[in-house]
């Protein structure tokens, strides 16, 4: 038996029994429903309703009657250099019914879309695109999938399975769950193959400025077309991102509500008279006991359907966003697990329509992009302490495989808004790096900066997690800013052995000492 992960926000979940795929049966984690429960730390990407409602509304392809908040083209590229254009096809069909508005009236009521391109190979790519507008936030994610047959079906609790249906998981990043489904097919989600992607959507202006996503070599582009929207077009490969699933002991279901012990319930409720809370425990007590062991409601009753959803088990799931993650909060967590259960494939990002305080960033310009394959990471736009940018990162420190999980950290900062926080003129800029683990000692990776067309771009790679801080301190040149940037701005290190002694070397075009061999 296995279960279902349902992904909304840090929440305590239900467990679902149902049929696992042979194809995903050696590679997640197998539970006893009676006595363990289910800790997953997990990139959301976006959320998983399927239609537009409620705190979401999923944004639609423009067309001639919508050309805000909509999706204008997607272009593929497989490997070869060329961006090619992906076909709009259709909406996922959905049979569930909204009852509530959409968050923002602007965007139409829709659905993820389909979109198709041809590969070299002459095989159709199926492609879903996802993005959505939430209160305050605005995320973006791109599937790769092909349809199956499938006994999974939409529900009205935006789950993905039965324990009488095909078992899938649903959060963004599993080989074997699905994307969508409906029509019992399954979009069920496939590798990437190396295709890198290029999104135009129309968005609010104030969903334009900063962004934090899962996105390699990541290029940017805000063209404001009036007041209130701009196009965004963003390109780039996906990342591979560790992710954990564990199992723990579990926590009856009964024992969880607090009603095993109504003495200690009524202290933590002073404030409900001792019948109200014996009422509202004999009716938790009816229900759990008419669930377990055996589901005892009447055959069609929505209280029958809503038990096959859950175990006797209580869970927790932990979903990362972020913009709303806690390093401080999930590093220890992760620093207690030896190596993460799989690394997914995900290409995605958000951005936050929340102001700053500071007048450098509340522009309603483009500030930038981070870009990381952590699980945890700090994602706000840049702030500087003691003259240095510093952004926390972790993730386990093996992946599924038991190797070192290198890190990938890039970075791109609008350097008008650099020199503003700075109080910098015109002269070029220059970037110097460092890697802190927690007993501070300093990791050695390959870096790389580069400041071209107002744009400060900042790439690291092959450092490794848990849980290291990355220090960026920017200065400036004592070059005239007439100075070609081109030729003072292209620099990085590697690193260079000789039999136990390890060099550090940073240059535009670094290379190890006689006798040293390079390594990284």
């Amino acid at each position: 038996m296995s279960k279902k992960l349902t992904l909304v926000g840090f929440i305590t979940f239900c467990l679902m029994l149902g049929s696992l795929p042979l194809s995903a049966a050696t590679e997640f984690p197998i539970s006893d429903a009676s006595n363990t429960s289910f800790i997953a730390v997990t990139d959301s990407g976006a959320s998983q309703n399927r239609i537009s409602g409620g705190w979401t509304s999923i944004l639609p392809r423009c067309d001639a009657l919508q050309k805000s908040w909509c999706i204008n083209s997607l272009d593929v590229n497989f490997g070869d250099g060329k961006f090619k254009s992906a076909k709009f096809l259709r909406y996922v069909k959905h049979s569930s019914a909204q009852e509530t508005p959409p968050v923002n009236s602007n965007v139409v009521k829709s659905a993820i879309s389909i979109w198709s391109a041809m590969a070299p190979s002459g095989d159709e790519r199926m492609f879903a695109i996802h993005s959505v507008l939430g209160p305050g936030l605005f995320s973006s994610s791109i599937y790769a999938f092909k349809e199956i047959k499938s006994r999974v079906r939409d529900d009205r609790y935006n789950q993905m399975g039965h324990p009488t249906a095909d078992y899938r998981l649903t959060n963004p990043g599993y080989i074997d769950d699905c994307v969508f489904v409906a029509d019992s097919l399954c979009a069920q989600r496939v590798s990437f193959d190396g295709a890198s992607f290029k999104i135009s959507q129309y968005v609010s202006n104030e969903y334009s400025t900063w962004f934090a996503g899962r996105i390699k070599d990541a290029k940017v582009t805000v063209n404001k077309i009036d007041n209130s929207q701009s196009e965004l077009v963003i390109s780039g490969g996906a990342l591979k991102v560790p992710h954990v699933l564990l199992e723990t002991l579990g926590v009856d279901r009964f024992v969880a509500s607090g009603c095993s012990d109504l003495d200690s319930y009524s202290k933590r409720f002073p404030a409900i008279s001792p019948k109200t809370l014996s009422e509202l425990c004999a009716a938790t007590k009816s229900r759990y006991d008419n669930c377990f062991p055996v589901n005892k409601w009447d055959v069609g009753s929505d209280a029958r359907e809503a038990c096959s959803y859950s175990t006797t088990m209580s869970s927790t799931n932990f979903s990362v966003t972020p913009f709303s993650n806690n390093v401080s909060l999930f590093k220890p967590y992760l620093q207690s697990i030896g190596s993460s259960s799989f690394e997914p494939e995900i290409w995605s990002f958000q951005s936050s329509s929340q102001s700053s305080k500071s007048t450098c960033l509340d522009t309603g310009s483009y500030i930038g992009m981070l870009s990381t394959n952590a699980l945890v990471y700090d994602a706000y736009p840049p702030k500087i302490f003691d003259n240095e940018i510093t952004y926390r990162v972790a993730s386990p420190h093996l992946n599924s495989k038991k190797e070192v999980n290198l890190g990938l950290f890039e970075l791109q900062l609008s350097t008008k808004v650099m020199r503003c926080l700075y109080n910098f003129d015109n002269a070029p800029l220059q970037v110097t790096v460092s890697i802190v683990e927690e007993n501070g000692e300093k990791q050695v990776a390959t870096s790389s900066w580069s400041e071209v067309n107002e744009v400060l771009r900042v790439n690291l790679s092959g450092f490794h997690y848990s849980a290291p801080e990355i220090k960026l301190r920017i200065t400036q040149s004592d070059l005239p800013a007439s100075t070609s940037v081109e030729k003072v701005k292209l620099k990085k290190s590697i690193k260079c052995l000789k039999g136990n002694v390890t060099k550090k070397v940073t240059g535009i075009k670094p290379k190890c000492p006689s006798g040293y061999r390079k390594v990284a």
